[in-house]
């Protein structure tokens, strides 16, 4: 009987010592981690309310704390927010005291409220640096969950605001972290859901996003604006040379079968099998009285060959989109207006990363000026240096003066007539191109206008339409030829007013009668 008593108290006392030898050690680690807490380099700043600390879980919670981060050259505040909770769950001894790792299953943090200030002269290169080259352990994360956060990003010149989302929520798996390698950061997947985001394109114009969902094979967005920041007449006032004021809105944008390549924080590749846009609506508008900007503009295969990360969309889908465009010429009169309705457009082999052999195409039907339908094909090899293209039309019928919308307040022309049929194709490069254009149409008239835009110039009309075969019944087809070669291109312009001027020497060819049948 006494033997068992002895033993008993043995067991006892193991067990008291156990207890409070993990009472002892949760107390000491506790402390360890509150002096890691405050032994921050000197450009960080760090407060909380609670530390709780379960060893036998290898559990931490950190509760409400405040971060401030400074530059380390420039002493001026990065970041600074404030975090309901970050938890650790399932932190491995093991790792930290045999194999120099940082082996957490989950991180967790909760409601943190985040400003980050944008500083330009801070290189990419040089932030990553000082970010990931002071780590001394390697840092694995079997899961990284962000709950709620509410982010602001602003730009340090003015305090502007560059981006925007009071509810974000993000979830990373198998996230890595390497000392003194080339590749500090790696992760297995990823996703990303958002709210209510709002984001500056650039100096003029902001995107809103109701919401956003992105994992690293999909994205989905719904109900996209890009707005311009000013009013029309306000944007004249702003602007140094001419520039579109846009008010453009999708009701969603889907991508599926994407691969995000990223390097560290930044992205060097975009692949996609397709990219879906539906319902886009477009409002365009062009101020001409403001000074026109002289810089070259490449077209845009030069464009996407250029871009600095690999861009590769199999097919690009636009469903059931509209298209404005207005264009002001003169001081007193109102902008010239063309629109575009029912678009739909298909754009295959889209971007940078393909064979020099592969062609990116665009097809496109539409009702052009409310009810003309128009088909459209355009292709180009964006690997050839060369950046020739081809672009094919086929109009239908058209009121000569459903154009007047656009002609009579920027040209101060007006047309009459019936246009039954056009078709053309358009060879061209950087530089020049050629057209040959074949168009049926009947009474066809045009009106010179004196500066009021009402009062008709009757001798030049008179003169003009004397000139101008005024149908094309005289061919046996019921249609007119046109041909012009070595058309030159303003590179100062955008490609669409070289198809434009291609699309005038071919109808002034036509109309004079001056072109030959195709054989």
């Amino acid at each position: 009987m006494q033997k068992k008593h002895k033993i008993l108290s043995v067991v006892l006392v193991f067990i008291l010592v156990i207890i409070v030898g993990f009472f002892v050690a949760q107390w000491k680690i506790g402390k360890k981690i509150e002096q890691a807490l405050s032994e921050f380099p000197n450009h960080i700043q760090m407060s909380y309310s609670n530390l709780e600390v379960n060893i036998l879980l290898g559990n931490v919670d950190l509760k409400s704390s405040k971060w401030k981060v400074y530059g380390k050259t420039t002493g001026e505040l990065i970041t600074q927010g404030h975090i309901g909770q970050i938890s650790i769950e399932n932190l491995s001894y093991w790792d930290c005291l045999f194999n120099e790792k940082i082996a957490v299953e989950t991180l967790l943090i909760q409601n943190p409220v985040i400003k980050y200030v944008q500083n330009n002269k801070v290189k990419q290169a040089d932030f990553e640096q000082k970010t990931w080259g002071s780590l001394t352990q390697k840092v694995e994360l079997g899961e990284v969950l962000v709950s709620k956060a509410d982010v602001l990003v602003v730009k340090k010149d003015n305090d502007s605001l560059l981006f925007s989302s009071p509810n974000v929520n993000l979830k990373v798996d198998g996230l890595k972290f390497h000392k003194n390698e080339n590749k500090p950061v790696e992760f297995d997947g990823f996703s990303v859901d958002a709210k209510n985001i709002k984001y500056a394109l650039n100096d003029y114009d902001d995107v809103f996003v109701d919401s956003l969902s992105v994992t690293k094979t999909a994205s989905f967005l719904n109900n996209v604006k890009i707005k311009t920041k000013f009013d029309k007449a306000a944007f004249s006032q702003v602007v140094e040379t001419e520039r579109d004021h846009v008010d453009i809105h999708f009701k969603s944008v889907s991508v599926t079968g994407q691969d995000l390549k990223l390097l560290n924080s930044s992205v060097v590749g975009i692949n996609a099998e397709r990219v879906s846009v539906d319902k886009p609506h477009f409002e365009i508008y062009r101020d001409k009285l403001v000074a026109d900007d002289l810089e070259p503009k490449p077209l845009y295969g030069k464009m996407l060959r250029n871009l600095k990360f690999n861009l590769g969309i199999d097919t690009l889908n636009i469903n059931q989109g509209a298209i404005v465009y207005s264009e002001k010429v003169k001081k007193d009169n109102g902008a010239g207006r063309i629109n575009f309705t029912n678009f739909n457009a298909t754009i295959a082999n889209l971007g940078n990363s393909y064979s020099s052999d592969t062609e990116t195409l665009i097809e496109v039907n539409t009702d052009f000026m409310e009810g003309s339908p128009l088909q459209v094909q355009w292709h180009f090899k964006v690997q050839d240096s060369t950046d020739r293209f081809v672009f094919k039309a086929d109009l239908g019928h058209i009121t000569a003066a459903s154009m007047n919308s656009f002609s009579e307040p920027n040209l101060n022309t007006r047309f009459n007539g019936e246009l039954y049929q056009t078709f053309f194709t358009i060879d061209g490069n950087p530089k020049l191109s050629s057209i040959d254009l074949k168009i049926k149409y009947d009474n066809f008239k045009v009106s010179m206008l004196k500066e009021d835009g009402w009062e008709k110039k009757k001798f030049l009309s008179g003169l003009i339409n004397w000139f101008i075969s005024n149908d094309s019944k005289e061919n046996e087809d019921g249609y007119r030829y046109g041909h012009a070669e070595q058309v030159e291109r303003d590179k100062t312009k955008s490609v669409f007013n070289f198809i434009w001027l291609s699309i005038r020497s071919g109808l002034r060819s036509a109309i004079a009668n001056d072109g030959e049948k195709e054989n």
